[in-house]
């Protein structure tokens, strides 16, 4: 075999090794705005979240879509999703129902310093969920919020 084959083969075979690495990597962050259905809310003079449409695994909600803040995860926004960590923006002040309903792969979570509100049901099934950072700013916890968690209690209800 000449030298310039054994080259060629050897850059093929290592090309070929590093696509497979690279695959079998977790995705890369998402804080694209495409990954988002989103819209604008007069009375909360910001943008709620609607819809992930994406698919990473991490996730971060940008601060601002459209120009304006994102204040709300709308009902709904996460349900289902395969994400694994999420970042919330500074920005937010409600987590609504059902938000990240069945989010089982979601292990932890920091709700940011300004959130007064979250949902019923917002973290509902969340079996993964082993840890959440709840703000004093926080006035409301909806019935339920983490029923069906790793860290709900029959006892504490409301966390």
């Amino acid at each position: 075999m000449t030298t310039y084959l054994k080259r060629a083969l050897s850059l093929t075979l290592a090309a070929l090794i590093l696509c497979g690495a690279l695959a079998a990597c977790d995705n890369p962050p998402s804080d694209s705005n495409e990954d988002f259905e989103y819209s604008y809310d007069a009375e909360r003079q910001g943008v709620t979240i609607k819809k992930y449409t994406g698919s990473s695994l991490i996730v971060n909600v940008p601060e601002k879509m459209g120009g304006e803040p994102v204040t709300s995860i709308g009902k709904e926004a996460f349900k289902n999703s395969g994400m694994k960590e999420i970042y919330l923006p500074t920005s937010l002040t409600e987590i609504g129902d059902g938000a990240f309903k069945g989010c089982t792969e979601l292990t932890s979570i920091t709700i940011p310093d300004g959130v007064t509100r979250i949902g019923i049901v917002a973290f509902g099934g969340c079996t993964g969920l082993t840890s959440v950072a709840i703000p004093d700013s926080v006035t409301k916890i909806g019935k339920r919020a983490f029923e069906g968690c790793a860290i709900y209690t029959k006892d504490a209800r409301h966390l």
